[in-house]
């Protein structure tokens, strides 16, 4: 799970570095269509490697499940990236914004309605009176705003050091080799010490990385000192932990669909920090917009290490039965 939590920060903070060299000599079409011809040798390789062994017979398809939670995302979604963040307050009560944000409830109360009564629902609410899970998802969601900072960050670079876009985007390459290191190492140190302390470390330095920018004097080595300290809290909180969580507190046949669970949680995070952040950044000076982003960060980050202290310890995760939450 470390491993793969490596490939997946890697590939989240590496692709604002690549974006950035290929914008240097190519236009923007060819972000998009350099995709095409790896997900074709992808989908092939899957088809060819990837074993379809099934745990057990997962019965109906929840087809009423699915299209409700589609919708709702999607409202949501649409919703969010139509907010001005210059006029954040007014364009949430503006027809352009308002219509989705109600369409995104009334989808997200018929969605509690259809897996309520759903005989194999794709979301089992069961699963959210366990307090694992629960905070699991509050920090899945937090991580995922975490994340949303890094679109601003190279314009943050920009801004401070004078360089140009290319040139901000390789200043996250500390950062990339901070996520590369920790994920493989916090991996193995979950399956020694647990969840827990490891998460509760992990949102620590993240905290210290976000609070070092918004104290000190910005320099490129406080800059890149807080890449590597923001890389270390990610490569726990984007990899292995949450999901270690996941895949112990549920049942063999709902692994999948928790983890998905969690990929929903962060990408709501991801959503939601551009807004709140463009927010924050459109009320300030460009340069105190983003001391006030980080101290956000901060108090934000602070909130959920307390949170964090209530999950299992390690030998409680030992001592529950496989698939009993």
């Amino acid at each position: 799970m470390g491993l793969i939590g490596a490939v997946f920060g890697i590939a989240f903070i590496i692709g604002p570095i690549i974006a950035g060299v290929m914008l240097h000599y190519f236009k923007w079409h060819s972000l998009f269509i350099i995709n095409l011809p790896v997900a074709i040798v992808l989908i092939l390789a899957s088809m060819r490697f990837i074993p379809a062994t099934k745990v057990g017979s997962s019965g109906v398809f929840d087809w009423k499940g699915i299209l409700s939670l589609g919708l709702m995302l999607a409202a949501f979604t649409y919703g969010v990236n139509r907010i001005e963040a210059s006029s954040f307050l007014h364009s949430i009560l503006s027809w352009k914004v308002m219509p989705f944000l109600i369409l995104t409830l009334a989808m997200g109360m018929l969605t509690f309605l259809v897996e309520k009564s759903a005989l194999n629902p794709v979301l089992k609410l069961n699963y959210f009176r366990n307090r694992q899970i629960v905070i699991a998802g509050i920090i899945a969601v937090s991580t995922g705003l975490v994340q949303s900072t890094f679109v601003f960050i190279p314009d943050f670079a920009v801004g401070e050091f004078g360089v140009s876009s290319s040139q901000a985007s390789f200043m996250l390459v500390p950062l990339v080799f901070a996520t590369a290191l920790g994920s493989p190492v916090f991996g193995r140190l979950i399956d020694r010490y647990g969840s827990k302390i490891v998460i509760n470390l992990a949102l620590a330095l993240t905290f210290i990385g976000f609070t070092i920018l918004s104290v000190f004097e910005v320099t490129k080595f406080i800059f890149y000192l807080s890449g590597v300290f923001v890389g270390l809290g990610l490569s726990v909180l984007s990899g292995s932990s949450l999901r270690y969580i996941m895949l112990n507190e549920t049942e063999a046949i709902d692994r999948a669909v928790t983890q998905g669970m969690l990929t929903i949680f962060i990408s709501l995070g991801q959503l939601t920090g551009a807004a709140l952040i463009g927010m924050i950044l459109a009320r300030y000076t460009v340069s105190d917009g983003y001391v006030h982003m980080f101290l956000f960060l901060s108090v934000m980050l602070v909130a959920v290490f307390v949170l964090s202290l209530r999950l299992k310890k390690r030998n409680e995760e030992q001592d529950m039965p496989s698939g009993i939450s």
